[in-house]
This record gives C-alpha cells, sequence and structure tokens, in this order.
C-alpha cells in the first residue's frame, strides 16, 4: 500500500510522460491511488495541427508509457473525452 506522498510523486512523474504523445493533454488530470494510475479530462490535436491522429493509438501509447514507471500498478483511461 503507498503513502499519500508515494501517489503524489508517482502521478506527477505519470504527468512526465505527457510529453512523449502528439495529443494536447492540456486539460488531462492524473490521480493515483495505491499505485493505480486515473487519467481523466479532455485530450484534443493540437491547435493548428494538419494531420491525421488516431486517438486511441496515442492513448495507448501514453497509457504504456505510464505503465512502464516504477511503482506504477496500471492505468486507466475512464472519463477521458476525446475532442477532436
Amino acid at each position: 500500500m503507498n503513502t499519500k506522498s508515494e501517489d503524489r510523486a508517482l502521478a506527477k512523474l505519470a504527468r512526465t510522460s505527457f510529453a512523449r504523445t502528439v495529443l494536447d493533454v492540456g486539460e488531462l488530470q492524473v490521480h493515483c491511488v495505491d499505485g493505480y494510475i486515473e487519467l481523466t479530462g479532455k485530450v484534443r490535436a493540437p491547435r493548428g495541427y494538419r494531420g491525421d491522429i488516431n486517438f486511441k493509438k496515442e492513448m495507448e501509447s501514453l497509457k504504456q508509457h505510464i505503465r512502464a514507471l516504477r511503482g506504477v500498478r496500471d492505468v486507466y483511461d475512464k472519463g477521458v473525452l476525446i475532442v477532436q
């Protein structure tokens, strides 16, 4: 069982994975309880982006990067709204 400070540290570390995606994750929140990460909020294509984005693939890739972090047990993206 993680302490609250360990969960806060994991959530902060998970946010560093946001740099690995092309998605605009400015409205994506990270919550961590006992090593389980939950992503909520909105993701969208970056402003001015002209290409096609596979949102599902990008979210799966983001979750894989977060899962690979030491101490993370699993990642859920319930409640993430994709704004296209």
